[in-house]
């Protein structure tokens, strides 16, 4: 073999290990390249049903609002009922506070007005024990 055929072969070792060595290099960046691709492409699906859940979430959380919407507008309606019978009530009692003072009021005069009575008939029976020993004394003394 010539220096010139050794040459030619050692370039063309040179060459095939270049190629080897940049197939290598492209078969590792191509086998990157499908590694981001399919770790996307699961990403992309997670994401996907993570999408879908949180809309199913906001159509149940608008049934859930729109559902304790009405259970608010039923309380509010249910407290001014009991609002008015409150009211009701409260008059009811205010009318129940006026006749206890009238009857307190009445009472108290009832009370002064037995007093005064029992004070007269006591004088009374003063005077009508008085009379009756006079009435004993002259009767004593007429019989006499």
């Amino acid at each position: 073999m010539k220096l010139a055929d050794n040459m030619l072969l050692y370039q063309a070792l040179l060459a095939s290990r270049s190629t080897v060595g940049g197939a290598k290099k492209d078969e590792h960046t191509r086998l990157t390249c499908s590694t981001d691709i399919l770790r996307m492409f699961e990403e992309i699906k997670t994401l996907r049903k993570e999408n879908e859940a949180l809309g199913n979430l906001r159509v149940s959380l608008k049934s859930e609002n729109e559902h304790l919407k009405e259970k608010v507008a039923e309380q509010g309606e249910t407290i001014k009922k009991m609002q008015e019978k409150m009211d009701l009530v409260e008059g009811v009692l205010e009318n129940l506070r006026n006749t206890i003072e009238q009857d307190d009021r009445k009472m108290t005069n009832l009370k002064t007005e037995v007093h005064q009575l029992k004070a007269d008939v006591e004088k009374y029976n003063d005077v009508i024990s008085k009379l009756e020993k006079e009435a004993e004394e002259d009767h004593v003394v007429w019989d006499l």
